[in-house]
């Protein structure tokens, strides 16, 4: 209930209730996310700065989350990872994650999202299932480089990142789909039952 989160804030404000950063990341989120309203996130964001709120990796990847995937505002979220690297604010795995999935599937940009997968290798951020998987659909989906999605695919199992079914199953369908090769999705399917996925 979007409206009732609003009016639990604004009551809040009324009565002095002191409201940190959690509290607007999480409006921002409701707002954002579950109401769909750009503007009104980038209004708490926006509040958050006037009031000297801390502003904190949660608040910048909530926001460039809502720009990118809700409002596919691409730029708007470069912009937002760019500030957030001048002000110095960490960039987590669940940032680097949001960027790859708002440059690469919003933006169609897979060199983009390589770029920015070739950043977190370089500052030693924890990689993790959902950036294989976003960057394996990426490439093999969106850039319909087959054995590009081969080689990150085999390069997580190498690093021993957990496979779940949507890594199996995008790998199925980049093989499959994308690359017409039915025998070759038979063989990922084979060893994802192997597997016990």
């Amino acid at each position: 209930d979007v409206d009732g989160a609003r009016r639990i804030f604004a009551e809040m404000k009324e009565k002095n209730i002191d409201c940190d950063a959690y509290t607007y990341n999480t409006m921002m989120n409701v707002i954002g996310k579950t109401g769909r309203d750009v503007d009104g996130a980038r209004r708490i964001f926006a509040e958050m700065k006037e009031n000297n709120i801390d502003i904190n990796t949660p608040t910048y990847t909530t926001l460039m989350n809502v720009v990118g995937m809700v409002g596919r505002d691409v730029d708007g979220a470069r912009r937002i990872f760019a500030e957030m690297k001048e002000n110095n604010i960490d960039c987590n795995v669940i940032t680097y994650n949001t960027m790859i999935n708002v440059i690469g599937n919003i933006g169609r940009d897979v060199d983009g999202a390589r770029r920015i997968f070739a950043e977190m290798k370089e500052k030693n951020i924890d990689i993790n299932t959902h950036t294989y998987n976003t960057m394996m659909n990426v490439v093999g989906n969106i850039g319909r480089d087959v054995d590009g999605a081969r080689r990150i695919f085999a390069e997580m199992k190498e690093k021993n990142i957990d496979c779940d079914a949507y890594t199996y199953n995008t790998m199925m369908n980049v093989i499959g789909k994308t690359g017409r090769d039915v025998d070759g999705a038979r063989r990922i399917f084979a060893e994802m039952k192997e597997n016990n996925i």
